[in-house]
């Protein structure tokens, strides 16, 4: 599941990250998928954006952290039946 960070918690515009479960998903598969859209040249103020965001999250949201990973994890087992 994709989850865009910058919709949902406090990190810059277009920025997200993948949950990879590798009981659902392929965890080979998804790394030759992204060698192949990913960027070469990645921006760092987003990268460091995200990170600062799961920081954040983790230390003084982590409830609500939880309840979000909780969250995904239903939807994905929606999405499989």
């Amino acid at each position: 599941m994709i989850q865009s960070l910058h919709k949902t918690l406090p990190s810059l515009t277009q920025t997200a990250i993948l949950h990879l479960k590798s009981q659902i998903l392929d965890a080979k598969k998804v790394e030759q998928f992204l060698s192949v859209y990913q960027s070469s040249s990645p921006s760092y103020i987003l990268i460091a954006s995200m990170e600062n965001c799961v920081r954040y999250m983790a230390e003084k949201e982590p409830g609500r952290w939880r309840g979000m990973a909780h969250d995904c994890g239903n939807s994905g087992k929606n999405w499989r039946s």
